[in-house]
């Protein structure tokens, strides 16, 4: 009997045909915003190495929406301990600091507050994590390795945080894979990561520091990845990402991109308009389609408007970004919006 992790999917080699492509490089903007859905357990093939395959996810429901803010780093607390970065993902108070060019995207370290150390902590790789390296094609393996550390006081006590990442991949399949969203191209990565972090109490002792091992605040994780990436040039990040339990044979927990901007400033197919973006108090809707539904979401991915009108009432949102949902027939059109 073959594993959970390796079962095929007799229908996925019925009728669709894929092209093995080549992810050039990812197109990430400050001011990006992603809506990444998770599901977990989920049991979905997941298939050998190979060409040609498929994979279908298209039957997951999200149990959460978690959203990915990508923001300047000359913006955020720690900024000054991370002068070469160009993006930073998460928050002006905690972040991660990343470089990204047409070559690699390189994590520099991260920076913010470490609740169990009740301590605003930054930690910068002397040896930065390179993430990816492009382009990302089939059959190209590689290995990566990082460290960096940081210093602080808590109770007390100075300590010392350290971090040290090992990457494994090895791009191994491609096809085609349905999300709950649409049909894509399709390659695929495996990864295992190891990531130790570790905390020393620092004490002087004679006039010379005593690093001790704190146990309770350290961690020692392995990880283990399929990721999948599209050249479509709307989805700048992992289309889909599966974690799983290689000993258990288990799938632990998939998150699909949702929602992914493309940086217009009005949502626009042969057919459709809708503007103006940014907006106050209406939306307009211009179509060719009888038809249609439009739905806003907010950052969290609860639904705050519905209408099948060609004019939206919006006044009663607050000023915030709002992610928009054009449905007709086959149809589905996602834009960001952004309400003053």
């Amino acid at each position: 009997m073959k594993s959970i992790l390796s079962l095929a999917i007799s229908v996925g080699f019925l009728n669709l045909a894929s092209a093995q492509i080549t992810v050039p490089s990812f197109n990430i903007n400050t001011g990006d915003v992603i809506l990444q859905a998770a599901t977990y357990g989920n049991i979905t093939s997941i298939q050998d190495p190979g060409g040609s395959l498929y994979w279908d996810f298209s039957s997951m429901h999200p149990d959460e929406v978690d959203t990915l803010q990508f923001i300047d780093p000359a913006t955020t607390n720690h900024a000054s301990g991370f002068p070469t970065a160009n993006l930073a993902m998460g928050s002006v108070a905690i972040a991660t600091y990343f470089t990204l060019n047409s070559t690699d995207l390189v994590s520099l370290g991260f920076g913010g507050y470490i609740e169990q150390l009740e301590q605003d902590v930054e930690v910068a790789y002397t040896h930065p994590d390179t993430v990816n390296v492009f382009p990302i094609t089939f059959g190209t393996q590689r290995h990566s390795t990082s460290y960096g550390e940081g210093f602080g006081t808590y109770d007390g006590h100075d300590f010392r945080v350290s971090r040290s990442t090992k990457r494994t991949q090895n791009v191994d399949a491609w096809g085609n894979l349905d999300t709950p969203e649409d049909n894509y191209d399709v390659i695929r990565m495996h990864e295992e990561q190891i990531n130790i972090d570790s905390v020393f109490v620092i004490t002087v002792i004679l006039g010379q520091p005593i690093e001790t091992y704190m146990s309770d605040y350290s961690t020692f994780d392995t990880s283990y990845f399929y990721n999948f990436y599209t050249d479509d040039a709307t989805i700048n990040y992992p289309l889909l990402e599966v974690e799983y339990d290689e000993e258990a044979d288990t799938i632990i927990v998939t998150k699909w991109i949702t929602f992914m901007p493309d940086g217009l400033n009005k949502i626009q197919t042969n057919n459709l308009k809708l503007f103006p973006n940014p907006a106050q108090d209406v939306l307009n809707i211009e179509s060719n389609d009888a038809e249609f539904t439009v739905t806003v979401f907010n950052v969290s991915g609860q639904k705050v408007a519905e209408s099948n009108r060609r004019q939206m009432d919006i006044s009663q949102l607050i000023p915030s970004v709002y992610f928009v949902e054009y449905r007709t027939g086959n149809q589905l059109v996602k834009q960001k919006l952004i309400v003053e």
